[in-house]
């Protein structure tokens, strides 16, 4: 099984699709909107997913009260991310990086997108890599999006996707080549990305990093981000 599919329980849409295209792993996110699942309905969709064939599950990030009905069905917590925050003042005076001048900002292609996936494989550790149904996810969270590739010469050596809605900004995903760090590229795409919120007029841009992430973590808050107190996470199901 490689696609995403769709299971809907009363007035909820279940996303499901193979966690890194392992077949036996479901990663389950709610379609916008929706609300929040209940016990039940949890139950429901657990039970749809072993008929797909399914041994276990991963949920997207999660705000940790939305997730207890999952954790009285034996949901346990996989992974925690710190939520940081930004009131958009003050974007004049941001800067990408002091090579920012060395490499070109551009809105990504179609065909950009198998580097961007190379990048991500080498900058993350194999459980948050994305594939290409992950990154497809990432692009359509949001009613509005922007999704931008760093060149250097025409090599792409880092990427972002930004989502909008209403208000509200969201930087979905960022990765820029290891071998490349300190040289401005991530700072340049986070400046990129909150100028482009703030043309569109939203008041607050949102990014999750993990815990653990202190370079990220570093990286945000030199450019105006502040830690919010509510942290998300990522539950895992056994399948028992």
């Amino acid at each position: 099984m490689t696609t995403t599919e769709t299971i809907n329980i009363g007035r909820l849409h279940f996303r499901i699709r193979p966690w890194h295209s392992d077949s036996s792993i479901a990663h389950v996110a709610m379609a916008p909107g929706g609300g929040v699942p209940d016990t039940a309905e949890i139950a429901e969709c657990l039970s749809r997913i072993r008929d797909l064939g399914y041994r276990s599950a991963l949920t997207s990030a999660m705000d940790t009260a939305e997730g207890s009905a999952y954790r009285s069905l034996g949901f346990t917590e996989r992974d925690r991310l710190r939520v940081m925050r930004h009131d958009l003042t003050d974007l004049d005076q941001l800067k990408g990086g002091d090579r920012a001048s060395d490499y070109t900002c551009k809105r990504a292609r179609k065909s950009d997108k198998p580097e961007c996936l190379d990048i991500d494989s080498r900058a993350f550790e194999p459980f948050w890599r994305l594939d290409a149904g992950g990154l497809a996810d990432a692009e359509a969270a949001t009613p509005s999006r922007r999704f931008r590739v760093i060149l250097d010469q025409k090599r792409v050596i880092g990427y972002a996707v930004t989502g909008r809605g209403g208000q509200q900004g969201f930087i979905q995903r960022l990765a820029t080549d290891p071998d490349l760090q300190r040289r401005g590229v991530a700072s340049l795409l986070v400046v990129d990305a909150l100028r482009w919120c703030g043309r569109r007029h939203a008041r607050e841009v949102f990014v999750n990093t993990q815990v653990s992430n202190v370079a990220a973590t570093r990286l945000y808050e030199k450019l105006g981000f502040v830690t919010t107190p509510n942290d998300l996470v990522v539950l895992f199901w056994s399948g028992d």
